[in-house]
Formats: C-alpha cells, sequence, structure tokens
C-alpha cells in the first residue's frame, strides 16, 4: 500500500494530485471565496482610494492662519479700538 492510498489521496485521473480532499462531492469547509470574493474586495479597495484621494482634496483647501498671523490681527484689532473715541481705554 502507497502513502496515497493510505490517507485517501490519489489522482482525480487527470494526473493532478489531490492531497486527499474528496473532489465527488461538496465540501464546505473547502469553498473558496473566488472572483466574485476578490472583486467584491477590489471594489471596496478602489472606493477607499477615491475617498482618500477626496479627503485630501478637501484638507488641502483649508486655510489654517498662522500663529504671527493671529497675534498681528489682535494687535492691530486692540490698537483700531483704542483710537476710537468709546473704545475699552477711553475715559468715562
Amino acid at each position: 500500500m502507497t502513502a496515497t492510498a493510505a490517507t485517501g489521496g490519489g489522482t482525480t485521473g487527470r494526473g493532478w494530485q489531490t492531497g486527499g480532499v474528496n473532489t465527488t462531492s461538496f465540501d464546505t469547509t473547502q469553498v473558496s471565496p473566488g472572483l466574485l470574493g476578490f472583486l467584491v474586495v477590489a471594489a471596496i479597495g478602489f472606493a477607499l482610494y477615491l475617498l482618500i484621494k477626496s479627503m485630501n482634496k478637501q484638507i488641502s483647501k483649508i486655510e489654517v492662519p498662522r500663529e504671527a498671523d493671529i497675534e498681528r490681527e489682535e494687535k492691530a484689532a486692540r490698537q483700531a479700538a483704542a483710537k476710537k473715541p468709546g473704545g475699552p481705554d477711553a475715559q468715562k
């Protein structure tokens, strides 16, 4: 008796080694996602790529002021308020 005959393996008649898997009946533990599973995962990956690309485009449109710009605007606002009559520094 050979090793493949003892384990239940053999060939399918075409010369392919089955590795002990019974090819005559449908085994639900040996089912793979196949082409449809690959296409679904590829579509999700492509959609994710497009979403990230769009997000980066939208984020790049946002203008964030620098610290120096904020301080300069606050200083200008304080000076303008001090020059106005009735401003925060006006005497009563």
